[in-house]
This record gives C-alpha cells, structure tokens and sequence, in this order.
C-alpha cells in the first residue's frame, strides 16, 4: 500500500445518487480541511438494487465531482484509512470484491453512514437496520442521536462502533433550496402540498405478512379527487422503485391508473429528481407514508400527514415513534382529503407538539457533518482492535451454521472456487430439528449441542436473518471462543481472495 502518510485518507464508495444527501455535509468538510485527503470511488451500479443505482456515474458528471473507478488496486493504491459505504448490503449491492469484510481484513476502517433512517420495529427491520454485514464490519456507525444509539445497543452486535453524533443528511436540509421554474411557474403563487411515497411495503413477521404502506386503491382515490382542485399545488414524490410498475404484482393495473391520473392533472408535478430535498424545503404541508423523509419532514415544521396501512401499523423504533405521534395520522383517503382541507384552511394544531418531538429526537445544529470529520481525524491512526482471523488452511475442520435462503448462495460461493481454497466441513448445524441428521445439499445437518465436541477451526455463520441469534447461541450456551466464529461473507472473502 503505497500513498501520503501525513493525511487522513477517506474513500467514498458511491453507488446510488439519491443517497447523496447522507454524505454531503461530511464529504464538504473533509474536502476543506488540509488534514484529510477525500476521493470519491465510483462502483459501478449492475449489481443488485440497479433501479436506484441507474445513471450514478453520470450524476457525479453533471455534479462536476471528481471520482476514480472503484478497483481493488485503485483502493489499495490509494491506501485509505477509511472506507465510507453508502449502503448496508455487501451482498445484493456490490460484487464479492468491493465487499467489506476483504477491505477490513485488510485493516482499513469500514465506515457507514446510515442512507435512511432506523424507523421500523419489525423484526426484519432489525436485521436490515443493526445486523448486516457492513455494520457488523463497521469500525464507525453514525447514527441520528443517542436515543437512537440505544437501540443499537439492544440488537447489534457491534453496537461499540456505533455514535449517536447526527445524520450529515440534516445539515443538508439547513441550505436554500430553490424550486425550477417550471414548478415555480405551475404553482403559480399557491402553497405546496409534497405528497412523498415509498413503493408498496410488505414484511413477514413468522408465517404472516404484512402490507405496512397504505392500500394503492385509497391513493388512487386522492388522486382522482385532486383532479379537482386547485387550492394547494401538488408535488408527487415517488420512491424510485414506485415508478416501476412490477412492484404493485396483483395490483399493476391500478398502480397505472395512478400514475396516470397524476401525470394528467395539470396542478400536479411529479418530482423524479435525485436530490429529494428541494421539494421537501419548499413544501408548506406533506403527506408521507413510511420512509427516511418522515423523519426530515420535522425539518420544515409544517402540517404533516403520516399514512399508514388500515389493517396494519407498523411498529417504530422509540426515537421515530415519539415523533410520529407529534403527527397527524391517517390511512383512507378520507383522511388525505381532510388533511388537504386543513391546509387550505391554515389549521395546524400539532404544531407545537410536533416542533418539540423533532426538537427531542433528532441533532439538528448544521454541525453533524463536521463532529464525524473531527471524529474520524481523532481515531484515524487509532490500532483497530477488530478481530482478524487467519486464513483457514486446506487441513482445516469448520462447520457452518444455518440451512436457511442464504445458505444456497453460500455453497454456491464455495463451490465456485477449487478444491485448494475449501477447508474439511464437518456438517452444517441448524435449530431445526426435522434437519437432524439428514443433508443439505449432500452436507450433512447436525445438532448445535454437539458442536462443543467437535474438533473445529471455525463455525461460520450462515444466515444474515438469524445472524445475532446464532452468535449469541454460540458464545452464550455453545461458549464457542468469538475468534473462532466468523461470518459467510468472510469465509467467502479468504477462500476467494486470500
């Protein structure tokens, strides 16, 4: 590794436009301040969730933001103590390669930066907010405030990273932000009602599913309905997955019924942009369902409608759920209807219960950007005590640890490879005792309770889902030594790159 050794070095992996605002603070202050030299790696966006990755590279072009290509060797020349990664997902988001657990062993600092915000209390959300795999690499986690901290230290393992110093994505929100014309135009004076959507939103808690964003047929409803008026101007803010019709399955149909009646309402703009923020800082009410912008919609305390599905209210974390019941609820149209005719009316009754929940549960100063550059400044050439095992040899006994989706993807990981870089396993062990003693995929299934009596290197852990449950299972009941357990997308990383 070859590079200055006087700076700090930060590589921003950059993967998807939109997330840009969970940075920008941060990367403007690392640009400005002689202590640091900052690159941005562009990683190109086929792989995995390309919807929202789609023209990344030109999004850098049209910025005028300077960035190399991400390559192993292009990292590794550069020799950064730090890696900040825009999204939680090694697997599904980016190659083997650029994964964090290979740059980790390497000993550089993973670093995240929350995109959204840890808004759900579902249990899939746990997994998805506090147990994947660049987490659980991380060196850094910063996070909303340390009411938010709190909830990392009830799931993540690796809650010691975690710092409750703010989101950068709230400095952002203090800028000016002026509306196009064309919208400037159309609105012709009149206030703005941003209507902000996520794509159709289902979790699986056990055998059950769950429709969290409200039924597409009441947003129809307002949407036929609004053809009618004119007293507030509309902006319609979709997730980018919205706008892709294969996400409403059963209900496609209506889905373009929708779209349709809002591209045809001429008091109506739909706002596709990257930088969601220029219609959020000029809207004088909103709508929102369940995403990130619910939370950044207390930065414009202004009336805010939260919708949610009639048969089902998703549960939120603390921090999030405080704030939300500073809101107005709803999930019919009815509701949305109601809601447009207070505005109209310039009736806000939350007002003072909504500024004091926001106010309580989120940093807002402008200074979060620059508390996590002095923070990175001070810990730069800190010794990382990560634990870094060695390298298996080709003698050496492991097990694995879960049969479940992922386990499929594994073994096709390690079959991918020759016979060279595989160790001797054992067996595969699972809670499920129907699997006792039959095989998976020709490996045989074994009991959790014999692994203690097994001659082993390492266990591997084979779930993403169940990854803290099967951690604990280890070290608590199993007292398996935490140097000997490892995680699937470590194991992937020695057998193909070590």
């Amino acid at each position: 590794m070859s590079g200055n050794t006087d700076k700090v070095r930060i590589a921003f992996v950059f993967q998807v436009p939109s997330f840009w605002s969970s940075w920008e603070s941060l990367y403007e202050a690392c640009m400005q301040d002689d202590r640091i030299e900052a690159r941005i790696f562009w990683l190109h966006g086929a792989n995995g969730d390309w919807f929202q990755m789609y023209m990344s590279e030109d999004y850098l072009k049209n910025e005028n933001m300077p960035y190399t290509r991400f390559t192993y060797d292009a990292i590794m020349d550069f020799s950064p103590q730090y890696m900040v990664y825009q999204t939680p997902y090694d697997k599904g988001h980016r190659p083997d390669m650029a994964w964090t657990a290979r740059f980790r062993r390497k000993g550089i600092k993973i670093v995240y930066i929350p995109y959204g915000i840890e808004i759900s209390d579902m249990k899939e959300s746990r997994v998805k907010h506090f147990g994947r795999s660049v987490v659980l690499n991380s060196f850094a986690v910063y996070t909303l405030s340390e009411a938010m901290k709190e909830e990392y230290n009830k799931w993540c393992i690796n809650a010691e990273a975690v710092r409750g110093l703010g989101l950068p994505k709230f400095d952002g929100l203090q800028k000016s932000f002026s509306l196009p014309q064309e919208i400037r135009d159309r609105a012709a004076g009149r206030r703005i009602l941003l209507w902000k959507v996520h794509f159709p939103k289902t979790f699986k808690e056990g055998d059950v599913s769950y429709q969290v964003t409200p039924n597409i047929e009441e947003y129809l409803t307002f949407a036929v309905w609004l053809s009618a008026q004119t007293d507030l101007f509309v902006i319609f803010m979709p997730h980018p997955k919205f706008m892709d019709l294969n996400t409403f399955k059963g209900k496609r149909m209506v889905g373009e019924r929708l779209i349709h009646s809002l591209k045809t309402n001429p008091n109506v703009y739909i706002d596709l942009s990257d930088d969601y923020r220029v219609s959020l800082m000029n809207a004088d009410a909103i709508i929102v369902d369940r995403s990130a912008i619910m939370v950044e919609a207390g930065m414009r305390d202004v009336p805010t409608l939260y919708m949610h599905n009639e048969k089902f209210e998703e549960p939120m974390t603390p921090p999030i759920d405080r704030l939300l019941n500073s809101y107005k609820k709803g999930t019919y149209a009815e509701d949305m209807i109601a809601f447009y005719k207070d505005v109209v009316a310039g009736r806000d009754e939350k007002k003072s219960e909504r500024e004091a929940a926001f106010n309580e549960v989120v940093m807002h100063d402008g200074r979060c950007g620059e508390r996590i550059k002095e923070d990175l400044v001070a810990r730069a050439f800190q010794k990382w005590p990560a634990r870094i095992p060695p390298r298996f040899k080709r003698s050496d006994n492991v097990i694995y640890f879960g049969t479940g989706n992922l386990f499929t993807y594994f073994l096709k990981q390690v079959q991918s490879v020759g016979d060279e870089s595989r160790a001797n396993v054992l067996g595969v062990a699972d809670n499920d005792k129907d699997k006792w003693d039959t095989k998976v995929f020709n490996v045989p299934v074994i009991r959790p309770a014999d692994i203690p009596n097994m001659d082993y290197r390492y266990v591997v852990i084979t779930s993403e889902d169940h990854y803290r449950e099967i951690y604990l299972q280890l070290v608590e009941e199993l007292h398996v030594p935490r140097e000997q357990i490892i995680s699937y997308d470590e194991f992937i990383v020695m057998m193909k790159y070590e």
